[in-house]
C-alpha cells in the first residue's frame, strides 16, 4: 500500500509538471482606472507571463496615447509546492512586469490597443481595454490658467510659476462668503510641480512646506490629495484645505457678459540648475461649485472639471557669443583667490597652489582653470592635474607644481571668467601675483636627509605609549565602586511585578467598562469580508486583476484575523489553516480557504484574468461555508 501511495503521488506531481510545461506564454494587461478626465494619466501594467529574457512590446498602434515607462522592468520567478489534506499542488510562474504611465491625447471612449511582443518566432498579443476620457464640460463656474514670468532664460535665473483659479462669486445674499468654503464640498487641485522637477531647486524645498502658509483658515482647496493631520481616530480621512491668496475680479462668463469672480493664486519660485526644457502642467480642478439658488432658497451645486494646458520654459547655457577662453563653466556671481605654499623653495621642490572660487551659482559645474599652458607658468613651472572640491559656497582647485628655474620671482596672476546672470554678461576675475623665492637645487647627503634625532624621538614616543592609559593605576576597580547591592535589584524586581499586576488589573477593568473588542471583531468579520469581496469584483470588472487579487486575499486573511482575534498583518496561507482548525472548523473548509489565499499569493506573479475570475467565484463559496460552520459551532453570532 505504501508503494502504491508513493506511485500515485509521483503520478500527480508528474501530471502537474506536464501541465505547467504545456502552459503557453501570455501577455496580461491592466490599468488602475477605466474612467479618467482629460489631462490625467493612468497606470498601465503589462505582465509578460512565462516569458524569459529582455522583451520590448510593440506600441506602434498606440496613436491616441503617450507612454512613459516607469522604472526598470521587474523580473519574477516563483515556485510553490503545498499539500492540503492530501491534495498536492504545484504553482510555477516566471516572467517580466513593465509599468507605464498612459496619457490619452484626446477625450471620448478610447480603445487601448493590445500590446504585441515577438517571442521565439511567435507573435503574442495582450487584450484591448476600453477607457473613458471625460472632457471638460461647458461651464463658467471655474477657470484655470498658468503663467510664468519668463520663458527663455539662463541657468540660475529665477522664475515664478503662477496658477490662477477663477471661481464665480456666490449669489448676492452670500456674496461676501468664499465660493470654496462649503464644509462638505472640497474642490481638488492637481498641481504637478508640488514635487520639484529634477534640474530645478525651489524655496522651500519640501513638498508640504511651500503650502503651509495657506492652512490658516481650514477652508479652501484640496491640493494633490494631502490629508489633514488629526488627533482623532475617526477623522483620519479628512483632506487638508488650503486657503490661497484671493481677490475679486471681473471677467466674462459663458454668455460673454462681465461677471464677478474670485481669483485664487498659487505661486512658486524656481531656480534652474541644469539646462533644458521644463513643462509645468496641466493642472486639473474637480469639485462641486455653487451654480444658483433653488425655490427653497438652497444653494445648488454643479460638478465641475476644469483643466489648464501645460506651459513650457527653456533654460539655456551661458551664451557662446563673447565667451572668454578663461570661462570654466561657472554661472552666478563669484570672487577669486589664489595662494601658494611654501613661498621659499628650491628648484624641483613640490609647491601647493590653491585656487578658490567663492560665491553663489553653479559651483559644481566649474572646472579647474587650465593654467599649465599659460606662457608665464609654462616657462617656469611643471604643473600636475588639479583636484576639485566643493565646500559650501567655495569651489577649491588644488594643484601640485614644481619650479623649474631659480630665475622666477613671482607666481603670475590667474584669470577665471564666469557668466553673471544678473547682468547677462561675462565677468573676468584675476588673482594677485604671488612673490616667491626659488633657489637652485642642491645635493643632499644621507645624514641630512635622515637625521639621527628622528630615531631617538621615535624611541621616546614608543616608551611613552607603553605606559598605557592608566600609567599609575594597578587595579582598575579602584577607580570606581563595584560593590554589588542586591537590595536595589530586589526593589526593582518587586516594582516591576507590582506594575505588571496593576497594568493587568487596569486592562481587565477597562474591558468590563468598554466591552470586548475581540467579540466586536468576530461579529463584524463576515460583513467586512463580503464588503471587501465586492470591491474585488468591481476592480476585476474594471480591468484591474492585480488590485482585485490583492483585495480578495485581504478579504480572506482579514476574515481569519477577525474571527481569531489576531493580527491580520503578514497572514500566509499556512497561517489560515493553523488559526481556523482550533476553532473546530473542518479541515476541508479551512484547507479550501488556505488554498485560495495561496493561489492569491501566486497570482502576484503573472496570473491571467481568467484565473483571478475563478478565484473570485471560489472565494465566495468557501467564505459562505466557513461562516455557516462557525455559526453552528457558536463561534459567530
Amino acid at each position: 500500500m505504501r508503494r502504491i501511495g508513493t506511485v500515485l503521488i509521483g503520478m500527480v506531481l508528474l501530471a502537474a509538471f506536464c501541465a505547467s510545461a504545456q502552459e503557453e506564454p501570455e501577455i496580461v494587461v491592466e490599468t488602475d482606472r477605466s474612467r479618467i478626465y482629460e489631462g490625467e494619466r493612468l497606470l498601465y501594467r503589462i505582465t509578460l507571463n512565462r516569458i524569459k529574457g529582455p522583451v520590448q512590446p510593440d506600441f506602434s498602434a498606440f496613436e491616441d496615447f503617450e507612454l512613459e515607462q516607469l522604472g526598470e522592468p521587474e523580473t519574477f520567478n516563483y515556485s510553490m509546492h503545498s499539500n492540503f489534506n492530501g491534495r498536492i499542488r504545484e504553482i510555477v510562474r516566471f516572467g517580466i512586469t513593465l509599468n507605464y504611465a498612459l496619457t490619452p491625447k484626446r477625450s471620448g471612449t478610447l480603445t487601448i490597443p493590445a500590446p504585441v511582443v515577438e517571442v521565439a518566432g511567435k507573435t503574442l498579443k495582450g487584450r484591448t481595454l476600453t477607457l473613458e476620457v471625460v472632457p471638460p464640460g461647458e461651464q463658467d463656474l471655474a477657470f484655470l490658467s498658468i503663467e510664468v514670468d519668463r520663458v527663455d532664460f539662463y541657468l540660475l535665473q529665477p522664475f515664478t510659476v503662477t496658477l490662477a483659479v477663477d471661481v464665480k462669486s456666490l449669489p448676492a445674499q452670500y456674496r461676501e462668503e468664499s465660493p470654496v468654503s462649503l464644509r462638505n464640498h472640497v474642490p481638488h487641485l492637481s498641481v504637478p510641480w508640488g514635487n520639484v522637477p529634477q534640474g530645478l531647486s525651489a524655496d522651500p524645498m519640501p513638498e508640504l512646506n511651500w503650502l503651509s502658509p495657506f492652512t490658516r483658515s481650514g477652508r479652501g482647496f484640496g491640493i494633490n490629495g494631502h490629508k489633514a493631520r488629526s488627533i482623532s481616530l475617526f477623522d483620519s480621512a479628512r483632506y487638508q484645505r488650503y486657503d490661497l491668496e484671493s481677490r475679486r475680479i471681473t471677467r466674462p462668463d459663458a454668455s460673454g457678459k462681465d461677471a464677478e469672480y474670485v481669483r485664487y493664486t498659487l505661486k512658486r519660485r524656481f531656480v534652474p540648475k541644469q539646462i533644458g526644457e521644463y513643462s509645468f502642467g496641466p493642472v486639473t480642478l474637480k469639485g462641486g461649485f455653487v451654480s444658483g439658488i433653488n425655490a427653497r432658497r438652497e444653494l445648488q451645486l454643479e460638478d465641475v472639471y476644469a483643466i489648464s494646458p501645460a506651459v513650457a520654459v527653456r533654460v539655456r547655457d551661458a551664451p557662446l557669443e563673447g565667451r572668454p577662453d578663461s570661462f570654466t563653466g561657472a554661472v552666478g556671481w563669484f570672487e577669486l583667490d589664489a595662494d601658494l605654499k611654501p613661498r621659499q623653495a628650491r628648484v624641483g621642490d613640490p609647491l601647493t597652489l590653491t585656487v578658490t572660487l567663492t560665491g553663489e551659482g553653479t559651483l559644481d559645474m566649474a572646472s579647474a582653470p587650465e593654467i599649465a599652458e599659460l606662457p608665464l607658468v609654462k616657462e617656469a613651472f611643471t604643473v600636475y592635474d588639479a583636484t576639485e572640491e566643493t565646500d559650501g559656497r567655495k569651489r577649491i582647485f588644488t594643484y601640485s607644481i614644481r619650479p623649474s628655474t631659480p630665475e622666477i620671482e613671482v607666481f603670475p596672476p590667474l584669470e577665471v571668467a564666469f557668466f553673471d546672470v544678473a547682468e547677462n554678461r561675462y565677468v573676468t576675475l584675476q588673482t594677485e601675483s604671488i612673490p616667491i623665492e626659488i633657489e637652485p637645487a642642491i645635493s643632499a647627503d644621507e645624514d641630512e636627509t635622515f637625521p639621527a634625532s628622528l630615531e631617538n624621538g621615535g624611541k621616546r614616543k614608543l616608551e611613552f605609549l607603553k605606559e598605557g592609559i592608566f600609567p599609575n593605576v594597578v587595579v582598575l576597580s579602584s577607580q570606581r565602586d563595584e560593590t554589588v547591592h542586591p537590595e536595589i535589584w530586589v526593589a526593582v524586581l518587586a516594582g516591576m511585578v507590582f506594575f505588571y499586576g496593576a497594568s493587568l488589573l487596569g486592562v481587565r477593568m477597562a474591558r468590563r467598562r468598554f466591552g470586548d473588542p475581540d467579540l466586536q471583531r468576530r461579529r463584524g468579520a463576515p460583513g467586512h469580508a463580503r464588503t471587501v469581496l465586492r470591491q474585488a469584483k468591481v476592480a476585476f470588472k474594471q480591468g484591474r486583476p492585480s488590485e482585485s487579487r490583492a483585495l480578495l486575499s485581504g478579504a480572506l486573511t482579514g476574515f481569519v484575523a477577525d474571527v481569531t482575534a489576531s493580527s491580520a498583518e503578514g497572514v500566509t496561507h499556512g497561517d489560515v489553516q493553523q488559526r481556523l482548525e482550533p476553532l473546530g472548523l473542518s479541515g476541508e473548509t479551512a484547507g479550501k480557504l488556505a488554498a485560495i489565499v495561496e493561489d492569491c499569493d501566486a497570482a502576484k506573479y503573472g496570473a491571467s484574468a481568467s484565473e483571478v475570475d475563478s478565484l473570485l467565484a471560489e472565494s465566495e463559496s468557501a467564505l459562505a461555508s466557513a461562516v455557516r460552520e462557525l455559526r453552528s459551532l457558536g463561534r459567530l453570532k
